[in-house]
């Protein structure tokens, strides 16, 4: 073994037949760790992309157009995929035909990341043609990916752009809240690049245009703005269906109302009874109850039955009950106007004999199941002239009590106050 001189600059060690080289010290970059975490934030996107490419790949996308008359459109729909690191405009030009469902599959070269948007455009030809759009699916990229329903269920018109977010509005790897997430619906969802709150706060803008307050008379309330059924938003009217089976409904109305003008011509409705045998109760598919009874036979169980029995029928049978009157105050066009009774009502005044009568009114304010019907707000206002008789208009006092069951039952009806004439209380079944 020959020796050998000092080691050499950047020799280590000197081995039997090896020599180690010294490690050759790093230089840290400029700025310290600061320096090294700004090269890392603008190198890992382009690391996380080359590492993403499995991820491009073809999207199964399905289309589905509402089944009402003119939900279809003969104007062409464009759709755009927006995910977290990307957007990608899809070359397919859909004419959703109504009723369908239409299917179809796009090779997407760019890299989408998880899918947040599906943006939606009709483009307008001659004729602005609405579009009613119920639902967008989007599989991909590949078969092995999660279909995602973006829900839309409104019409698209116009030229303008409709982003339709994911329905369930959560997305993977959200663990903690922080100044990217923000409330989508009810869930919390990762934001980085402020994509959801743009699209809010778009959407709001559009919103405000749409829906405004109009004035219909001083004093009254607001309404919506807009004159005629064409000022409202298209999402707000009624659709074809429904516009078709009211004019159906009208002109089978008027029919009947003019035959059996004719034939009651010089008769008067003097009674309940008269009117039920001129104007019979019509079976609206809409207005039905399910009607539920029993039959026991000897030896056997008991056999129940169905009817279907149009509303119509329940309150023309049930209109002087006592349930059937308090449950109309739960809901009826005005509910608000009911209220739990703290007091008995200063205008409440009871005629000589009724002593026990205010005292059950006593016991049920005491325990807290006594609620009023105060309709001194209709006092003073006249009221219509029909047919050259001067109608009349009560403000009543109505005084209910609950039950057990939840049945809302009457146990005083003042039909006049003492103001303009002696009180009358009137007195139920109770």
């Amino acid at each position: 073994c020959k020796k050998l001189g000092p080691p050499a600059s950047g020799l280590a060690a000197v081995g039997w037949r090896y020599a180690t080289p010294h490690p050759t010290p790093r230089r840290a970059p400029r700025g310290g760790v600061r320096g090294s975490y700004l090269l890392r934030t603008l190198f890992l996107p382009l690391a996380r992309r080359t590492t993403s490419l499995g991820k491009m790949g073809v999207y199964r996308i399905r289309v589905s157009t509402g089944c009402s008359f003119y939900a279809g459109s003969s104007n062409p729909v464009r759709l755009w995929l927006v995910g977290q690191h990307g957007e990608a405009k899809l070359g397919t030009r859909l004419r959703p035909a109504r009723g369908k469902e239409t299917e179809f599959q796009e090779d997407v070269k760019e890299y989408l990341g998880q899918l947040l948007f599906v943006k939606v455009r009709k483009k307008r030809l001659l004729q602005d043609d609405a579009w009613f759009c119920n639902w967008i699916s989007v599989q991909g990229p590949g078969t092995n990916g999660e279909e995602l329903r973006f829900p839309c269920y409104r019409w698209v018109e116009s030229d303008g752009f409709l982003s339709l977010p994911e329905g369930t509005g959560e997305l993977e790897g959200v663990v903690k809240r922080s100044r990217a997430q923000v409330l989508l619906g009810c869930t919390i969802v990762e934001d980085t690049e402020g994509l959801f709150r743009k699209h809010r706060e778009e959407e709001l803008q559009e919103r405000r245009k749409r829906y405004r307050w109009g004035n219909w008379k001083d004093g009254l309330i607001l309404k919506m703005s807009g004159d005629t059924k064409e000022d409202l938003p298209i999402d707000e009217r009624f659709l074809e269906d429904k516009r078709i089976d009211f004019e159906a409904s009208l002109a089978k109305g008027l029919a009947d109302l003019a035959i059996k003008d004719s034939l009651n011509v010089l008769t008067r409705w003097d009674n309940l009874d008269d009117f039920k045998r001129i104007f019979w109760c019509g079976h609206s598919k809409l207005a039905v109850e399910m009607v539920w009874w029993g039959e026991e036979r000897p030896g056997a169980q008991i056999s129940y039955y169905a009817l279907q029995l149009p509303s119509s029928v329940r309150v023309r049978d049930s209109w002087k009950d006592d349930a059937f009157f308090g449950y109309q105050f739960l809901n009826g066009a005005n509910p608000m106007l009911l209220r739990r009774s703290c007091q008995l009502p200063p205008r409440l005044v009871f005629p000589p004999g009724m002593e026990e009568l205010q005292a059950q009114l006593q016991e049920e304010l005491q325990a807290g199941t006594l609620f009023e019907a105060d309709f001194a707000l209709l006092n003073g206002i006249k009221a219509n002239v029909i047919l050259y008789c001067q109608q009349h208009l009560a403000a009543p006092l109505v005084m209910l009590k609950l039950q057990p069951d939840g049945n809302l039952l009457p146990m005083v009806i003042q039909v006049r106050g003492p103001r303009t004439s002696p009180p009358r209380g009137v007195a139920p079944s109770i």
